[in-house]
């Protein structure tokens, strides 16, 4: 063999070892491709799942529950109040908002409402507590209030517990509305 036909011998090896490397760079990059994909959709899963939000969907207003005012009945309308509002089956939502650092409001006049995005759903059912500060005290209708109409408002009624039985007498009306985002 002369030595001519060697350096193509091994001219066409050490090419062939070249596209072979182009090849398994491609083979490592289309790996790293799939693999960021993946990562992508499951963080995808992971915000829909955490905020209702959906791919496609990005526009759709949110819903929201509003609480507007509270009114006491035979009880001393200087006491605090806290409001625990139950929709459908997600976390209890808290009025006023722990996030501001207030965990109590008086009902009044310059009562401020509050508004929570809650997840959309075909029908609503909600229910509220009224905590009383000092007294310890629990204000409850386990009677849930349903609805697959937005806007829908309305004063939802709360009762005293005496003894382990819900009063029959109303010591509060909490007044909410639902409705689509502005």
């Amino acid at each position: 063999m002369s030595s001519k036909s060697h350096q193509l011998t091994v001219a066409d090896r050490l090419l062939g070892r070249i596209k072979n490397n182009k090849l398994a760079s491609a083979a490592i990059a289309l790996g790293a491709i799939v693999i960021g994909l993946a990562t992508f959709t499951d963080a995808i899963l992971k915000l829909e799942n955490f905020v209702g939000w959906r791919p496609g969907k990005l526009h759709e207003k949110r819903v929201l529950l509003s609480i507007t005012r509270v009114e006491l009945f035979d009880i001393d309308p200087q006491t605090p109040v806290q409001v625990i509002a139950y929709v459908n089956d997600a976390p209890p939502y808290q009025y006023p908002s722990e996030v501001s650092g207030v965990e109590w409001i008086t009902v009044g006049e310059g009562m401020s409402g509050q508004s929570f995005p809650i997840p959309r759903a075909a029908e609503y059912k909600i229910r509220f507590e009224l905590n009383l500060k000092g007294s310890g005290r629990r204000l409850v209708n386990n009677e849930p209030v349903r609805t697959s109409t937005l806007p829908f408002s309305g004063p939802y009624a709360v009762h005293a517990i005496a003894d382990n039985v819900k009063t029959a007498a109303i010591s509060a009306k909490i007044y909410f509305s639902l409705s689509d985002e502005p």
